[in-house]
This record gives C-alpha cells, structure tokens and sequence, in this order.
C-alpha cells in the first residue's frame, strides 16, 4: 500500500520545485508549495503510524530512542545546509548580532515555533519545514499510543 504512494511524492516534489522556481518573481506554480509540504507532512505521518503503531503501543518502546532515530535522519543535513547559508552570508555582508541570535531557534530546530517570520525564515528559510517535522515527530508516540 505505501508503494503506491511513491509516484505520489513525486508528483508533490515536482510541485514544490516549481513554486520555488520563480518567475517574473512569482512561482510557477503557486500553490504547489503549501500543498506540496502538506501532502509530505501527511504523509510521513500516514507512514509512522503504519511502520510504527505496534512498536509504540509496545513496553519496549523507548521515546528518546524514536527521537534519535528520527533526529539522524534530518539533522545533519539541516546543519550543512544551515553552514552553506552562513558562509554565504559571511562572504557577502558581515553578519550582526540580530541575524546571530535569530540562528539560535533554526540550529535545533525550533523557528517555526516562533510567530515572527524573520526568525521561522532566518537562516536557510526552507528549513522551517524540518522544525515542523521534528515537532510532530516529537508528538507522534504520544497520539498513538
């Protein structure tokens, strides 16, 4: 059944490229984005439930190491992206004290948790999506369980 979902993602990640390949300053396909990132974060929802409900519902669940599993996955590619975009950033203008500290809720991951957009957008601004992520990550064995 998840296997069939595969050309699904595809089709999504192909919608979020496009909104992400401006224009004349606007995507190609505008509501790809938002629509892409739900469809991913449904669906690896979707997939944790079905990979995941019977090791959950077990004694021999252990939270932190869910988290981890979970956190090795994203986490070092948030890290080198985040660097890129700090080397960038170093190179073309000297950083100030403001952007630093709007880094500290993007480097775990936390942003999105923050209702300003210059702060869930600081750093590499896509990112937000991992913060989103790791929250419901974080929430998942608590709903299923």
């Amino acid at each position: 059944m998840i296997g069939s979902l595969q050309s699904l993602r595809g089709i999504f990640a192909i919608m979020i490229f496009l909104h992400h390949f401006p224009i004349n300053g606007k995507g190609w396909f505008d509501a790809g984005g938002s629509c892409g990132v739900d469809f991913f974060l449904i669906l690896s929802g979707f997939v944790l439930c079905v990979g995941y409900e019977n090791k959950v519902l077990s004694s021999d669940f252990h939270y932190r190491h869910f988290i981890f599993k979970r956190l090795i996955r994203v986490y070092p590619l948030h890290i080198f992206c985040l660097l890129n975009w700090l080397i960038i950033q170093i190179i073309a203008t000297l950083l100030n004290f403001n952007v630093i500290l709007k880094l500290i809720p993007n480097i775990v991951l936390l942003q999105s948790w923050f209702p300003f957009q210059s702060i869930y957008f600081s750093g590499n601004a896509v990112s937000w999506c991992l913060s989103d992520l790791m929250f419901f990550y974080c929430a998942f064995p608590t709903s299923v369980s």
